[in-house]
């Protein structure tokens, strides 16, 4: 029943328990690891290592000074901000807006949205299947041709050849 105090140190040369709350007024130099119920929370003696099997809460502010490593999916309830280049390797999914306020450069120039004029690029084919609408001029610098050969424009010497009918409604020159 009766508290045992000691006022210095205590050196006890092998294992030993303690039952019940244990509190600890000043710092704890454990200098063999600690473990916590067997291998729910664990501090490794060489490295510093923390594992926890639980979830690790923080209520302010958390800074790494080296690299994050994940080993399952990451979920940001509100922003990520980066501070310098990222790299993504997989396939990404983004399920609102993208605003990518810097540009858009796919496999270095393969397609490019410029910065400021939002002009775009693409080094390869652009397929379109639905209508389009084009309300400024349009440069087709290397000739036209609609359905292979139904309505072309011969690139270098604006030669039109049609497959079908021409119909004109007004004053034609020929």
């Amino acid at each position: 029943g009766n508290d045992t105090r000691i006022k210095t140190s205590l050196s006890v040369g092998t294992t030993s328990t303690l039952v019940g709350a244990t509190t600890v007024s000043g710092a704890l130099n454990a200098n063999g690891g600690i473990t916590v119920d067997t291998n729910k929370f664990i501090v490794a003696d060489s490295t510093g290592n923390v594992a926890t099997a639980g979830t690790l809460a923080a209520t302010k502010s958390t800074t790494l000074s080296s690299t994050l490593s994940v080993g399952n999916d990451t979920r940001i309830k509100t922003s990520l901000s980066v501070g310098t280049t990222s790299t993504l390797v997989g396939v990404t999914t983004v399920s609102g807006a993208l605003n990518a306020n810097g540009g858009i450069a796919v496999d270095t120039n393969k397609f490019t949205v410029a910065d400021t004029s939002g002009n775009v690029a693409t080094a390869g084919t652009l397929e379109v299947t639905q209508t389009s609408t084009l309300s400024g001029l349009l440069n087709a610098n290397a000739g036209i041709a609609v359905d292979t050969n139904k309505f072309t424009v011969a690139d270098t010497s604006g030669n039109v050849a049609t497959a079908g009918t021409l119909e004109v409604t007004q004053t034609s020159t020929l």
